[in-house]
């Protein structure tokens, strides 16, 4: 047997034990395309998408092997490249050599943190970077902390980063796939080797990381700690729940009202009891997926819709819209997110998107609209007249300008 045979076998045989150990990134790992490059001095690395060995991994057992592809796995769900990318955008003045440097010291301590929440067994290999040595060495805990965060708050305390690591850990930059390299796993993911889109390559990795999510999540086998992981994906930035119980009282409806004809059971006398009234009126979630809303913005309008859809407690009917209407779906829970299929990316017309919606909206009918609104067509008589016609029952959400004063909005800042 050759000796990329050999290394398939146990590339192979690792992912299975993983899958055994902890579903979840066994399963990712899995969907992960693994290629094997004899030329580099490396162990791994990824650039976002696949995971890639080096000649060093000969040198390795079959169980650290294991923890290297679920180190590797746990950089991609983090998405560590390409959130990399985003904060390098706001600081041209860096030099990119070393920032990425930083970047995988500060990131390969985060995939530490949540290896050893897992069962996946500790790996006998010494170049690891714990965030101990972080706060070593900066001064900066990453406890409880996003990768953004920690990032910005040791670039302000450091005015020239050096790089002075002894090694430990490889760069998650702006790496060229080989052009020698040998496939060890097929995953799901295209072999494209020209497709540097970074938003297509994000819904990519959010496709596979939902169907992972959910095989494992079916078998009841997600790590606390990876289940916030999951979730962090979705949080919402509009304040929901303070938006019903506060400044919307009744927007979303209710399931009951109080009467004094009826006790309270848990203080009878002292309080009014409730009285169901029935089913809640329907949500209506317009999701704008025009060319001017980035991966950013529409990643967080999906977290809005699934926050709707959790404190409204109830199914929401999602119309994402461009300069057309796209076909509607239901969501309502984390688990949905398989469901999400956001067309788009032309001009921004919101008419068709209204035209579409009317089939849907009933009186008791809720209607939230996330956009930028930067609307081509938000002062004609048609969009106007049919957003003052359902102002009462619209909710709008802006990333930029502001909606119509007759509606009722909020702001999301980046």
């Amino acid at each position: 047997m050759s000796q990329v045979h050999e290394l398939q076998e146990v590339v192979r045989k690792s992912i299975a034990s993983l899958i055994v150990v902890e579903p979840f990134i066994g399963i990712f790992a899995k969907m992960t395309n693994v290629y094997y490059i004899e030329d580099s001095p490396q162990v791994a690395w990824t650039d976002g998408k696949s995971i890639y060995l080096g000649s060093m991994i000969h040198e390795m057992s079959p169980r650290d092997i294991a923890h290297v592809i679920a180190h590797e796995a746990i950089h991609i769900i983090l998405k560590h490249a390409i959130r990399s990318k985003q904060i390098l955008k706001k600081h041209p003045e860096l030099v990119p050599e070393q920032f990425f440097q930083l970047a995988n010291y500060v990131a390969d301590a985060y995939v530490h943190m949540y290896l050893m929440q897992t069962k996946i067994s500790p790996t006998s290999y010494e170049n690891l970077v714990k965030p101990s040595d972080v706060k070593e060495t900066f001064g900066v805990s990453i406890e409880d902390k996003s990768f953004e965060e920690v990032m910005e708050e040791i670039l302000r305390k450091s005015k020239k980063i050096e790089v002075s690591y002894s090694g430990k850990g490889s760069c998650i930059g702006d790496y060229k796939r080989p052009k020698k390299m040998v496939l060890v796993n097929k995953g799901t993911d295209r072999e494209d080797t020209q497709d540097v889109d970074e938003e297509k390559i994000e819904r990519e990795i959010n496709k596979r990381l939902a169907d992972a999510y959910n095989a494992a999540k079916n078998a009841d086998t997600v790590p606390e700690g990876i289940e916030r992981l999951i979730n962090e994906l979705l949080k919402p930035k509009v304040d929901w729940r303070t938006i019903i119980r506060k400044d919307l009282s009744g927007f979303f409806g209710s399931r009951h009202r109080y009467s004094w004809k009826r006790m309270s059971k848990k203080q009878p006398g002292l309080v009014p009891g409730r009285k169901s009234i029935g089913a809640r009126g329907d949500v209506l979630v317009l999701v704008d997926t025009s060319g001017s809303i980035g991966e950013e913005k529409l990643q967080q309008f999906i977290a809005e819709t699934f926050a709707i859809a959790k404190v409204a407690g109830r199914d929401v009917l999602v119309i994402p819209w461009d300069a057309s209407a796209y076909e509607p779906f239901k969501i309502r829970r984390n688990e949905d997110v398989k469901k999400v299929k956001l067309k788009g990316g032309g001009g921004t017309v919101i008419f068709p998107a209204l035209k579409l919606a009317e089939k849907y909206v009933k009186p008791s009918t809720r209607i939230v609209i996330l956009s930028d609104w930067d609307i081509a067509d938000l002062n004609s008589q048609d969009v106007y007249s049919w957003l003052y016609k359902y102002r009462n029952q619209i909710y709008a959400v802006t990333t930029d300008l502001t909606p119509p004063s007759f509606l009722q909005f909020a702001k999301i800042s980046f």
